[in-house]
């Protein structure tokens, strides 16, 4: 018997429109065979309306997701959000809010029809995925993943600036589009985004674990904290130095983390103490207790471990970077963005006067080749005269 995920997607990919404006559906959760998503169903589709591509995100109805009330809470939060986005060019544009779509689904013995409301909304289509870049990172010049590195913060930046934190930045919930020749990145699929001053849909005991993808996930969501707003903000900035890690290096910086025994004895240690408080004050009051003790057997993550692709002139300054941006204690993070942008771009001018240093020692090289090969020549030409006229003497 079909699942009603396949039931959804078989339906909706054979419609000739959808709530009288959108046509052509396929749904793009699955790459490889492997779906993209963990509780959403994103279909893209032509928007008759506005004549431009959309992507159509419903909520998956696999029964397992359906009864999970906190994830249908934030789907719902997630159009709210946007609205609160639109206008910011570096935003996802919210195309129309919440609609309702009726999914029959036939019960296992045929006798009956179990009708299923299956809510959704639509946004711009952004097209290009940024996962082949991290993928082929080695085969990218420094100064083109720095360039990209910097428009990702811009991206999560842009997001902050309007007091909203993602909770669950990575590759796979970041896409880009081409204006002017130049690459803007999206932070996409905010279904674990929250606002500043929005009020938690969950009581703290349903805040075991992180609300994002927990290779992405700071030590202090890990510990039960995801559910403060302010410390969002640094969740964000943590994963913003795990993609600066793997932009330079074919490891995760997640499993390059945990090789630290001392990481992992500090982190369990968390856990197992925060769970024992129950009001968020006296989690956040344990944290800073604790963490003073456990913080200096941790040693920073480099960037520049064996297999890195970072060039000599910027490993010092790129190792400084991912230590500030994925301190294990959320309090020693960097915090201000602009800064970040600020030494990203030192760094691409550090590679720049290098590649222009090089430049001019080559063509001071070719110079003097060239030179020495017009002298060899003239003397060439000289001691063929002289031979020529010695010929003719005798």
């Amino acid at each position: 018997m079909k699942s009603q995920r396949d039931i959804l997607i078989e339906e909706l990919e054979k419609l000739d429109v959808l709530d009288g404006r959108y046509e052509q559906l396929r749904c793009v959760s699955f790459s490889n065979g492997e779906k993209r998503g963990a509780f959403s169903l994103v279909f893209r589709a032509i928007d008759r309306l506005e004549g431009k591509p959309v992507a159509i995100k419903f909520f998956d109805p696999a029964p397992k997701f359906m009864r999970d009330t906190y994830r249908l809470n934030a789907f719902a939060r997630e159009p709210e959000i946007l609205q609160r986005l639109l206008g910011e060019k570096r935003c996802l544009q919210l195309v129309a809010g919440m609609k309702t779509y009726l999914l029959n689904i036939p019960t296992q013995d045929g006798a009956a029809i179990a009708t299923f409301a299956c809510d959704y909304f639509s946004v711009d289509w952004i097209p290009q995925e940024l996962d082949v870049i991290f993928e082929r990172q080695h085969e990218i010049t420094a100064e083109k993943k720095l360039l990209l590195f910097n428009e990702i913060v811009l991206a999560v930046e842009t997001l902050h600036r309007h007091e909203v934190f993602h909770r669950d930045i990575k590759v796979d919930n970041l896409r880009s589009y081409e204006d002017a020749l130049k690459l803007v990145v999206i932070a996409i699929d905010l279904g674990t985004a929250a606002l500043c001053d929005s009020a938690p849909i969950a009581d703290n005991s349903d805040y075991p674990q992180p609300v994002g993808h927990i290779k992405y996930s700071s030590p202090e969501a890990c510990c039960g904290l995801a559910i403060d707003r302010e410390i969002g903000r640094f969740t964000d900035i943590y994963a913003l130095g795990c993609l600066l890690f793997e932009l330079f290096n074919k490891d995760l910086f997640a499993a390059q983390v945990h090789k630290d025994i001392h990481f992992r004895t500090a982190l369990g240690a968390l856990i197992v103490t925060l769970i024992m408080h129950k009001s968020l004050k006296q989690k956040i009051d344990a944290w800073k207790e604790n963490i003073c003790i456990l913080r200096p057997s941790i040693a920073p993550v480099q960037v520049t471990i064996d297999g890195h692709s970072v060039p000599p002139e910027i490993q010092v300054s790129i190792d400084a970077l991912l230590n500030e941006l994925t301190a294990f204690d959320y309090q020693q993070r960097i915090q201000d963005l602009e800064t970040v942008r600020e030494r990203i771009w030192s760094m691409i001018r550090v590679i720049r006067n290098r590649k222009a240093h090089q430049r001019a020692i080559e063509l001071k090289k070719r110079y003097r080749e060239n030179r020495m090969r017009k002298i060899q020549l003239r003397e060439q030409r000289l001691a063929e005269y002289l031979s020529n006229s010695r010929r003719l003497l005798c």
